[in-house]
């Protein structure tokens, strides 16, 4: 079992650089050493955000692709 739970909103902070914050990068620090768990929709709830932001302008399909290679690499 892993302490750390990682929420949605907190990996997507690191898709929206207008959304950062410290806490979530000590959180993605930390993922390079430590393994965290995921609540069950949370693969849903990062496809729903990022599709909704492509539709919306906010970022591009390509970003969205990049962002998802992001978090494959956090996967152990």
């Amino acid at each position: 079992m892993t302490d750390l739970v990682l929420e949605a909103s907190v990996a997507l902070s690191w898709c929206f650089k207008n959304e950062a914050t410290a806490t979530a990068d000590r959180v993605l620090e930390r993922l390079a050493t430590e393994a965290a768990s995921v609540p069950a929709i949370w693969h849903l709830e990062i496809a729903n955000v990022l599709a909704l932001s492509e539709r919306r302008g906010r970022i591009t399909p390509a970003n969205s692709s990049e962002f998802i290679a992001l978090l494959e690499t956090l996967t152990p």
